[in-house]
């Protein structure tokens, strides 16, 4: 759906299409498209016309069907995201346990900056570590803090594998449908927050 054309496509069948559950799905498809060109809401008029158009989405089209969930049930995360989880918005609470069962709290990491990094032990890391490793040397003894959250299953798996690659910074331990994963919309890994030092979300991607 990146092509030039696809807005005013969609735009037609939101408008002349005589069927809701079509309409609905291209309501959802433009807001998506949208959502991205807010960019983690550097453009500030994209990021407006997003959440614009899915709270059209659950208003209007909300009992609708996509890949066998509700529009409503697939808007609501991207809205909450585009609320919440933007670039200047202070980071949600993270508090749970690391790999080994240790209670871990975001906020007591408050007055560092803060890279939170989230990872599966499925996924291949290889050249990120390599970096990840050169920022950790870089930044030793400045206020500074790397985190983890290991959004996926098999916590077995994401022991052995911090051990094999010297992944020495502390990491929640969540699953791929898990209250933390959830509560920031995470579907993909890796994925970086830079957090300043009052916990303002400065950096995404």
């Amino acid at each position: 759906m990146g092509h030039a054309s696809s807005r005013r496509l969609l735009e037609a069948m939101l408008d002349r299409n005589p069927h809701s559950d079509v309409r609905g799905n291209a309501l959802f498809t433009l807001a998506r498209m949208r959502k991205e060109q807010a960019d983690y809401g550097r453009n500030k008029q994209a990021t407006a016309e997003a959440e614009k158009l899915f709270e059209r989405v659950i208003r209007e089209f909300g009992k609708e069907k996509l890949r066998g969930f509700t529009l409503a049930e697939l808007a609501r995360p991207e809205l909450a995201e585009l609320r919440r989880l933007t670039i200047g918005k202070p980071a949600p609470e993270i508090s749970g346990e690391d790999l080994n069962g240790h209670p871990l709290k975001l906020s007591s990491y408050r007055g560092r900056v803060v890279v939170l990094l989230f990872w599966s032990a499925t996924c291949s890391m290889s050249r990120e570590l390599e970096d990840f490793h050169k920022l950790l040397k870089q930044m030793r003894g400045k206020p500074f803090a790397f985190l983890g959250v290991h959004a996926d299953d098999n916590p077995e798996l994401a022991r052995a594998v911090a051990e094999q690659y010297d992944m020495t910074w502390p990491s929640f331990n969540d699953a791929r449908n898990g209250p933390i994963a959830t509560a920031w919309n995470n579907h993909s890994w890796p994925n970086l927050y830079v957090l300043d030092r009052k916990g303002i979300i400065r950096e995404r991607g």
